[in-house]
């Protein structure tokens, strides 16, 4: 973003913010006017409001930051721990069965590719972490999809489906009939619908709060029913072992 688009009176807050970080054994009224290059005018109901949100704390005229921010960093530590622990069985998935295992989660339309582990393959599979594609086209995203109601779904979905190869899915009636049975089969199942020559087996897993979806990817001259068969059940194997590790990560913070 161009730096001149800039919300100023939130940079301020955030000035005010870093700077007080700075400073662990806190930092006077003064000394944080002057630092931050805010009036004392301007500054004052700014952090007032800061300290009656706990984001700053004030002793001995000092302040410092407030066990707000500890909540929020403390949010985003435990997401990195989240995603270490799935990222750990993704490795396992992967030597185990020596084909690329990818994650992700629902944005607006698409499947975000969060997370991959690849393979000592010669042929491997192409793909990119921050990558979008279209949800309903693909494993991962039929995944997370399944997580919604019918008309939830509708909802999310684009009116028009870009038709990755001649198997992408043509239309939401479509989409809907596989998202039925993916529900009960407990897994969605790509077979060349956005790259013809790529399988993709894929199951729904609740990490911490989050609904994400862990995939394996695999050319389909490699792909036999028996492969399948051992991929599924590693993916189902992991997913309820990622919930069950990471549900202890959603820790009431309510006490602090």
């Amino acid at each position: 973003m161009d730096p001149d688009k800039l919300h100023n009176p939130t940079l301020r807050v955030l000035n005010i913010l870093e700077t007080a970080y700075k400073y662990e054994g806190g930092i006077s009224f003064t000394d944080l006017s002057r630092q931050t290059g805010i009036s004392k005018g301007t500054l004052h109901p700014i952090v007032m409001t800061l300290a009656a949100k706990d984001y700053l704390q004030c002793t001995d005229s000092l302040f410092t930051l407030g066990k707000s921010c500890f909540r929020l960093g403390y949010a985003y530590t435990r997401t990195l721990r989240c995603l270490d622990i799935v990222k750990a069985h993704m490795e396992e998935i992967v030597d185990a069965c020596n084909e690329i295992c990818q994650l992700g989660i629902l944005e607006g339309t698409d499947v975000l590719y969060i997370a991959k582990m690849e393979p000592q393959q010669a042929i491997c599979v192409n793909s990119s972490v921050g990558a979008t594609l279209g949800a309903y086209a693909t494993s991962l995203g039929k995944s997370l999809l399944s997580c919604f109601s019918d008309d939830e779904v509708r909802r999310i979905c684009p009116a028009t489906f870009i038709q990755y190869t001649p198997k992408t899915v043509k239309n939401i009636d479509e989409l809907l009939a596989q998202l039925d049975t993916i529900r009960t089969q407990g897994y969605a199942l790509e077979n060349g619908e956005v790259n013809k020559d790529i399988e993709c087996i894929s199951v729904p897993v609740q990490v911490a709060r989050q609904t994400m979806a862990i995939s394996v990817s695999l050319p389909i001259y490699r792909s036999t029913q028996e492969k399948q068969a051992e991929i599924l059940a590693l993916l189902q194997q992991h997913k309820h072992e990622i919930a069950d590790q990471t549900a202890g990560l959603q820790q009431d913070l309510s006490f602090i």
